[in-house]
Order: structure tokens, then sequence, then C-alpha cells
């Protein structure tokens, strides 16, 4: 079930589909996540032990969030 507190989403019938949301907040949630991972795994590592796959998402502004959080290795 859609939890609509986290995703809900006022002018969706507006948006022509099919589109991509990306809740800029949740993203940034994961990645802060992850670092915390990986903190856990080897610390002081930050993100040097990830390599994110660009051409899996293929969008400029997420490998740009990527590396504005330190992410600086991608495949």
């Amino acid at each position: 079930m859609l939890d609509l507190a986290t995703y809900g989403f006022e002018g969706l019938e507006t948006l022509e589909g099919p589109c991509l949301l990306v809740y800029q907040g949740l993203v940034a949630q994961n990645l802060s996540r992850m670092r915390g991972a990986l903190e856990r795994i080897r610390p002081g590592s930050g993100f040097t032990l990830l390599r994110p796959h660009v051409k899996t998402h293929k969008s400029a502004w997420t490998t740009a969030l990527q590396q504005a959080a330190g992410i600086d290795k991608f495949k």
C-alpha cells in the first residue's frame, strides 16, 4: 500500500504520463543511509567503496546529487 503521507503529490492529474517522479528528500535520506552503512563496514571510508552505475538511472540530476554527497567514482 502506498503511503500517501510520504509519497503524496498534489497535481498528479496535471502531469503527462508516463513520467518519473523523484522525491529529493528520500534520495538524500537514502544517500545518508548508504554512507552510514559503508562507514559501519569500513570507518572513515565515506563513499570510496561505492560505485553507482550511472547507466542504470541515466540522470544528470542524480549524478550531480551523488557527486555533491561525495561520490566520485562511477561505472
